[in-house]
């Protein structure tokens, strides 16, 4: 299943949508020259707004191959948090070795 979302806490009052982001050269490059075109006021507007700047230089994925995850309360759509990860060399055997 490539699932570019996911519904966190089904059925209960909290509900949050959980959407994967992977960097994109293209949108990065190409608002980075925006930015810089603006006079820094768009990276002013990400400070403030960081779900923002993910939706400008990233673009949504699968949740397996996400560098950066948004929660999002589907009740009131407010973004509750965003979460990037690190890329690591260690394998999924390597945290969950078969008895």
């Amino acid at each position: 299943m490539n699932k570019i979302s996911t519904v966190l806490i089904k059925g209960e009052e909290d509900e949050l949508t959980c959407i994967g982001y992977k960097r994109d050269t293209f949108k990065s490059i190409f608002s980075h020259i925006i930015s810089i075109l603006l006079a820094g006021v768009p990276y002013l507007i990400g400070y403030w707004k960081p779900n923002w700047s993910i939706k400008w230089f990233r673009s949504k994925c699968p949740l397996f191959l996400a560098d950066t995850v948004i929660l999002e309360e589907i009740a009131t759509g407010q973004i509750i948090s965003e979460y990037n990860f690190l890329p690591t060399k260690k394998k999924l055997t390597d945290f969950c070795p078969s008895t």
